[in-house]
């Protein structure tokens, strides 16, 4: 069993800057560096050594918190990381003054990503990080140059990349709950794996749905998320990721047969639930985390004699797509269920790999 206090490795933050009060001065305004140092007026060379000052587009600093919230905390943070790793590669050269020196770093970068084994849609969404802060900085955005599109079509075709994760199918959902008491040291984290196993499935949520992403970080169901009553279920996703405005939505359980029914595993561990802001909470009250959710998954895939690398978090949410088009259900009800806004959701839909 995982401890309370596994940390998830934390992406590279951007620090937002404070509104000034004074007028602002366009060409002065700065975005900070990833590494939380003030990047200094256009021409000095203090703050991280070797990355030059960057001036943003006039008016970038006072609109900085409105430009956070454009975009959910996840791709804020992921396009953050990829801001600093590209920074790592600059090796103290003013690649503020030159598109063709920008474009060598970023040519470099990529190819450092393909020889670590990244996939082709994975650069992708980390080009797109990049490109977001060229924009702030008001930067030509030379990802969009020719040769990189085309090198990225050609990684694609060299590596060909085929979203494999295996759904976590009803039989199997059964088998992983039935494993947790080989697995966990208590009853507690018996009933409270259980429960957080089981929704993850019948509610088909993603994991940042479900649980805090450390043990720091606020996140996942509140106990103001789950009701219980009239035996059903109803959960609150009150933020996703396609609901940045957080109008939220509930989801509505009801009793199945079998062990891994999710309106008798929610109501066992409610019971023996402490007091706490989480609803998946340890008897210590700490939040269950992604991490520990991960490790419990993962060890109960191998004892039911899966191979874990062919599974992730995200395997409950395929899953339930998955079963709920084996049933025959309408796509329209798909899409109901995994609060799908497109025709995206025919990519969860994977009974070859059941």
């Amino acid at each position: 069993m995982p401890s309370h206090s596994s940390r998830v490795d934390s992406l590279v933050p951007v620090t937002l800057p404070q509104p000034e009060v004074a007028a602002p001065n366009p060409v002065s305004e700065q975005i900070p560096s990833t590494s939380g140092v003030s990047v200094p007026s256009p021409g000095g060379r203090s703050g991280r050594q070797g990355v030059p000052a960057a001036p943003m587009a006039p008016g970038g600093r006072q609109l900085m918190p409105l430009i956070q919230a454009s975009v959910s905390p996840a791709t804020w943070q992921a396009h953050g990381k990829a801001w600093g790793d590209w920074e790592s590669m600059v090796g103290g050269r003013d690649v503020a003054s030159s598109d063709d020196l920008r474009l060598e770093v970023t040519v470099k970068w990529l190819l450092q990503l393909r020889a670590s084994g990244v996939s082709a849609s994975m650069a992708q969404r980390r080009l797109s990080g990049v490109a977001f802060h060229f924009k702030l900085r008001d930067w030509p955005d030379v990802t969009r140059r020719f040769i990189i599109r085309q090198a990225l079509r050609g990684w694609r075709k060299e590596l060909v990349y085929r979203e494999c994760r295996r759904p976590v199918s009803f039989n199997l959902l059964g088998r992983l709950i039935a494993k947790l008491s080989d697995v966990c040291r208590s009853l507690f984290e018996v009933a409270l794996f259980s429960a957080s196993f089981s929704i993850a499935f019948f509610a088909a949520l993603r994991i940042g749905e479900l649980v805090a992403p450390s043990g720091s970080r606020p996140g996942g169901l509140s106990c103001a998320d789950v009701v219980l009553g009239n035996g059903a279920l109803r959960i609150r996703v009150s933020r996703s990721k396609t609901d940045q405005f957080g109008s939220g939505s509930w989801i509505p359980l009801h009793p199945v047969p079998g062990v891994s029914c999710p309106v008798r595993l929610t109501s066992s561990y409610s019971s023996m639930r402490g007091p706490g802001h989480n609803f998946l909470a340890h008897a210590d009250g700490s939040p269950l985390t992604k991490f520990q959710f991960t490790s419990v998954f993962k060890s109960c895939l191998e004892l039911s004699g899966m191979n874990p690398r062919e599974f992730g978090t995200h395997s409950f949410r395929i899953g339930a797509a998955t079963e709920a088009a084996k049933a025959g259900l309408p796509e329209s009800e798909v899409m109901r269920i995994g609060r799908w806004k497109s025709a995206c959701f025919a990519r969860y839909i994977r009974p070859d790999l059941l």
